[in-house]
């Protein structure tokens, strides 16, 4: 990676590595993590297309970044002891933007194959017909916290992802 300033990050990062004794790589991630916190990706991105390994505060950071811009994310880890004091600092939040490839919802998908697993093994291993099948794994998805997996959606789970 060329020491030159091309963008004015670069001159940032090089100016903080000369003030404060530091490399060039943990200049770099202070610069990433300012801007972040100012609500700009530019010297992230530029960075890491040319190369730049980002250390764990940075890693970390981003983590907080995205659990907050997604809306279904396990805010749990905010709390957690070894983030709270970077959650405290980067209070934005990242957002894939753009329209989604791959037909929806990547976790609904998940848990329908699942769905569709449970119910094989039910007629595969406690030699169960298909209408007790779904009735008995519809019964364990909803103790699982799958409210609306009656035995119509586990039977339209199951035919589309039959194994």
């Amino acid at each position: 990676m060329s020491e030159l300033p091309e963008h004015e990050w670069d001159g940032e990062a090089l100016a903080v590595a000369r003030e404060h004794n530091r490399s060039m790589g943990n200049a770099r991630d202070l610069v990433i993590m300012d801007w972040l916190i100012k609500g700009d990706t530019r010297p992230l991105s530029d960075w890491l297309l040319r190369g730049h390994v980002l250390g764990q505060e940075v890693i970390t950071a981003l983590a907080v970044m995205l659990i907050r811009g997604h809306p279904d994310a396990d805010l749990r880890w905010l709390d957690d002891p070894a983030v709270k004091e970077t959650a405290d600092i980067f209070r934005l939040g990242l957002k894939v933007a753009g329209k989604p490839r791959g037909g929806g919802d990547p976790a609904l998908h998940v848990r329908h194959k699942r769905i569709a697993l449970e119910v094989a093994y039910a007629i595969r291993s406690m030699n169960m017909n298909e209408l007790e099948a779904f009735e008995y794994v519809s019964e364990w998805a909803r103790s699982n916290g799958q409210r609306r997996m009656g035995p119509d959606n586990v039977k339209k789970a199951y035919n589309r992802y039959k194994c």
